[in-house]
């Protein structure tokens, strides 16, 4: 079964978490990891996180090349997808449940990049 962990600046992880589950449910392992100031304490924990078990994991992080993103990378241990909204967090919850970490990190991102949508007003002139 796969495993994301969400790892963010500040508390945007947890709230992503909290939220997405209150929306979809708990039917999806989902760990938030927050970066406050201890940046030595943000990577032992996303390292504690990834070495929980066996199930395959999947980092979602809010920006590539900030903190989260180097230290997931750095750390090598799954993918690493930049970018994460509720959108992505609850397409997670349709993920066939044997599909592999990086299968995974392309169906995501990929859904991501689609599901971005602009509207703009009529003007009446």
């Amino acid at each position: 079964m796969l495993e994301i962990c969400v790892a963010t600046h500040g508390d945007l992880a947890q709230a992503l978490v909290q939220t997405a589950v209150r929306i979809a449910g708990s039917g999806l392992k989902l760990w938030p990891v927050c970066l406050y100031d201890d940046v030595s304490h943000f990577e032992q924990e996303l390292r504690d996180a990834l070495a929980a078990d066996a199930h395959e994991h999947l980092v979602l992080v809010d920006l590539a090349h900030g903190t989260p993103w180097n230290i997931a990378c750095r750390l090598n241990m799954c993918p690493v997808v930049a970018g994460v909204n509720l959108a992505m967090l609850l397409e997670a919850y349709s993920l066939p449940p044997d599909i592999s970490a990086k299968e995974a990190a392309r169906v995501l991102a990929a859904s991501a990049q689609s599901g971005i949508t602009l509207w703009f007003p009529l003007r009446n002139s």
